[in-house]
């Protein structure tokens, strides 16, 4: 199929088509999203799963519906579900409906014409990448993530499941040399997926699935030693997609003002988990960023009294950070 097709969602879900081909790092060059090769790429991934679930659905209805000739079980199907296709794309004033266009590619074209001589019979292509579509966007980003980066995720799941090594190829052109993953989690806010890697020369290393291009099933097992693993698991209980260092082994100590604590009580996203507190002493064991990160934006609220290399690194960043607003004249 050549032609390009038209869908209509609505405004929410086709937001979240955008922002995970922004969020997917789907660019043609370096500023322009390719929107085309993000939606076939969709389709392919993830029209299999959506087909099992449609199926899965037509055989509960068919299970209410006991006592009529297959015929009109069918009949009653495609009615009900065009009953919640229109429910779907109804339009209200908070979330307007968008068309759009997209082309079908190779990448696609096996699938779509699945769904052509398989599916769309008593609905238009149009309703069911609809309901595809919609039924995508219903999933949490770190599931979404997983579907469009399919192929490289099960692959990386098949290492461990074979106790073998993988050669990675990264979009920034790097490569990672028979590396030995750990596992592959989703971060704790559930936006993204990272692989714990160690590398041949022992480097260890954290990557975002977004940013593997390719995967390679060596033939060599994996080898993780006792040290490395212990790392891992402490970045995955503070939060898999901070990379703990083997020196940062000292335990942060940071003091908050008043302000400071009530700062950190509301300032959920990326805020470091707590060891314990002792008056207004918060103690952390997790990766030196993640705290001076989060930190940053509490100005004299927050005040880092160990490790000297956050100190320093803190003392710096405002430093460059007044000696820049000093240049702008006051009025």
């Amino acid at each position: 199929m050549e032609e390009k097709i038209k869908v209509t969602l609505d405004s929410n879900t086709y937001n979240i088509l955008l922002k995970d081909c922004e969020n997917f790092l789907f660019y043609k060059g370096e500023n322009n999203l390719n929107r085309n090769l993000f939606i076939n790429t969709l389709i392919n991934n993830y029209y299999e799963e959506f087909s099992a679930l449609d199926d899965k659905f037509r055989l509960d209805v068919f299970s209410v519906i006991k006592n009529i000739s297959d015929e009109e079980k069918e009949e009653v199907y495609h009615k009900l579900v065009k009953v919640i296709d229109k429910k779907n794309s109804s339009v209200d004033q908070s979330n307007k409906s968008v068309s759009f266009l997209f082309k079908p590619t190779k990448i696609s074209s096996k699938a779509i014409n699945f769904i052509l001589n398989s599916f769309v019979k008593n609905e238009s292509i149009s309703s069911y990448f609809r309901r595809l579509f919609t039924s995508y966007s219903s999933k949490v980003q770190s599931e979404r993530e997983k579907i469009i980066f399919k192929q490289n995720y099960a692959l990386l799941c098949k290492s461990i499941d074979r106790n073998v090594k993988v050669y990675l190829s990264l979009t920034s052109g790097a490569a990672i040399n028979e590396a030995s993953l750990y596992t592959i989690s989703s971060s704790k806010d559930e936006l993204f997926n990272y692989g714990l890697f160690v590398a041949e020369n022992g480097i260890l290393h954290t990557v975002r699935l977004a940013k593997i291009k390719d995967v390679i099933l060596l033939t060599n097992k994996r080898k993780i030693l006792p040290h490395q693993e212990e790392i891992f698991n402490k970045q995955i209980k503070y939060g898999i997609q901070y990379s703990i260092k083997p020196y940062e082994n000292e335990e942060i100590k940071v003091q908050l003002t008043p302000i400071g604590k009530e700062m950190f009580k509301r300032i959920y996203l990326y805020r470091p988990q707590c060891s314990k507190i002792e008056g207004d002493i918060y103690y952390f064991s997790c990766s030196y960023a993640q705290v001076e990160q989060y930190f940053r934006r509490f100005g004299e609220h927050a005040i880092v009294l160990s490790p000297n290399k956050i100190i320093n690194s803190l003392k710096n960043y405002y430093y460059f950070a007044n000696k820049a607003y000093n240049k702008i004249p006051v009025k």
